[in-house]
């Protein structure tokens, strides 16, 4: 199975190309970030410190599986589809600190431990999983930190996202514009399958979101908030098509309680 799951879609009605196309505080988010970080035809030019590769063993050789996010200092927060092949967990590690997958490094971690949440089927919700580090990251706030995933809450019905990761050429990280859309809407443009653990988000600029960045975060504007992660969509990186996310907030307390489970509450730390 891909770890994003692709369907066939022609493109948005025109009435909501229109509604996000005018929303100027989206648009003028997205050429702020675009100025202030200098990003590139969506490529950023630096290592986001929470942002991983999770990758497989195939042969000889490790490739980009899906993405991730640090959440604690030994766990990676991701998608549950991304093991639905049930590779095992010695063929798996994670690659931290990193913008160019192609650059030969000895940042990777091994992993221990795959948690998948047991209500996870696929497109009915609940694709989240944790992946529990051998040992912890040397987090120092610079090269490696966590992303806050518990201020999630506040989601808007158009409220302007970004999703990273390596998804189009699974070896520069990159940076890709969303809008949030509520649920009603999503399931009345064809995504009849929404729960109360999804989020829909429109991709309007430049690419939409491809099947390498599955698992990976859709974060806030400033870009420290984690309020989704890609789960899938009807079409592979195609620009004004709709993708839907996992909803972090209604999960918050099922990664809180592994976590707890994992390390104990004195030992909880993000």
């Amino acid at each position: 199975m891909q770890p994003l799951v692709i369907f066939t879609i022609g493109t948005l009605p025109m009435f909501l190309v229109a509604l996000i196309s005018e929303n100027r505080k989206f648009i003028e988010a997205i050429n702020l970030l675009r100025e202030t970080n200098g990003i590139m035809n969506g490529y950023l030019p630096f290592a986001v410190p929470f942002q991983v590769s999770i990758q497989v063993k195939l042969g000889s050789r490790y490739r980009h599986l899906c993405g991730g996010s640090i959440i604690h200092e030994q766990i990676i927060l991701t998608a549950a589809h991304c093991f639905y092949d049930r590779h095992p967990t010695k063929h798996l590690r994670v690659l931290a600190g990193v913008q160019n997958l192609s650059v030969k490094t000895r940042q990777h971690y091994h992993v221990a431990q795959v948690i998948v949440h047991k209500g996870f089927v696929p497109l009915k919700g609940n694709d989240i999983a944790l992946m529990k580090l051998a040992w912890p990251l040397p987090i120092d706030g610079v090269t490696l930190d966590t992303v806050d995933y518990r201020s999630s809450d506040n989601v808007e019905d158009i409220m302007e996202t970004y999703l990273i990761g390596w998804g189009q050429t699974k070896e520069i990280l990159e940076i890709v514009a969303f809008a949030t859309l509520q649920s009603r809407e999503c399931r009345f443009l064809g995504f009849q399958y929404v729960t109360s653990t999804d989020l829909c988000a429109y991709s309007s600029t430049g690419r939409g979101a491809c099947e390498g960045d599955s698992g990976g975060a859709l974060l806030t504007a400033n870009l420290t908030k984690q309020i989704g992660l890609l789960s899938y969509g009807k079409s592979s990186c195609k620009r004004n098509h709709i993708y839907v996310y996992t909803r972090i907030f209604p999960l918050t307390r099922w990664i809180d309680q592994q976590i707890e489970n994992l390390f104990g509450s004195q030992s909880f730390r993000v």
